[in-house]
């Protein structure tokens, strides 16, 4: 594929946040995922696997990397949580339980 259609189709994912942007990309769909998953809600996360797996071939979503990823964003038992809004909160755990 060349010219606008390429210029056009994503080809990458990139996080600045760790644990993404060193591993696979399964882990960068899934940091992708747990961002939309608090934000706007799981069924938007769900739509960005679809569109993700429909463009590249991958087989997504990845569970044990969504899991992973959202493990990321529970806070330490000595540290305020990343995710504080109740509303993010919920998101958050429906997005985990979903996965699960």
């Amino acid at each position: 594929m060349s010219g606008a259609a390429a210029a056009s189709r994503p080809s990458l994912l990139r996080s600045v946040v760790p644990p993404s942007s060193w591993g696979p990309a399964s882990l960068d769909v899934a940091h992708c995922r747990t961002h939309l998953a608090f934000t706007h809600g799981t069924a938007v996360a769900d739509r960005f696997a679809d569109a993700y797996a429909g463009l590249t071939g991958r087989d997504e979503p990845a569970p044990y990397w969504d899991v992973l990823d959202l493990v990321g964003w529970l806070p330490s038992p000595s540290r305020v949580a990343i995710v504080s809004e109740p509303a993010q909160q919920a998101r958050l755990e429906e997005h985990l339980l979903s996965v699960l």
